[in-house]
């Protein structure tokens, strides 16, 4: 049987950091999955870290989690690459009920992207667990798809 090292249970805080985000008005999620959104900051995000992004007007509130290691390689001019993937969403859209168990962690309310085996491949599941997508070939495009799918729930253009 697998037994976790007792050296890799830590403390919240000593393992990966937990960040917080005022997204600006008129921001829209989609654009919180775009690499190029987390350049200016990227260089502080590690792999694992999660952030939680409140748009200021309230049109959404999001946990997301960095997919990758950020940091640009040694001996390369270039700039951080900050993959994120999505862990929680809400947005006035949706039921108090789902935004208080979203919020508070307590429950896997809400949309999610994930894989759903060789049938599905990745696919988009909503608050109810239905599929609403399948079929795409990567995390990241899933990612994608769903930001899209919630931008325009909450009448949003996506940037």
């Amino acid at each position: 049987m697998i037994q976790l090292s007792p050296t890799a249970l830590k403390q919240a805080g000593f393992g990966f950091n937990r960040y917080d985000v005022l997204i600006p008005k008129g921001v829209p999620f989609s654009a919180l999955l775009v690499p190029e959104f987390w350049t200016n900051v990227g260089m502080r995000l590690r792999r694992f870290d999660v952030v939680r992004a409140v748009a200021d007007d309230g049109a959404f509130d999001a946990e997301l989690t960095v997919a990758n290691d950020p940091a640009p390689k040694p001996g390369f001019a270039s700039l951080p690459n900050v993959q994120m993937r999505l862990l929680r969403y809400w947005d006035p859209s949706m039921e108090d009920t789902q935004a208080i168990g979203e919020i508070a962690g307590d429950t896997e309310v809400g949309f999610r992207a994930e894989w759903g085996g060789p049938n599905h491949k990745y696919r988009v599941i909503d608050p109810n667990g239905g599929v609403i997508a399948k079929g795409m070939t990567s995390q990241a495009e899933a990612d994608a798809w769903l930001a899209a799918h919630l931008d325009q729930r909450a009448g949003r253009q996506a940037a």
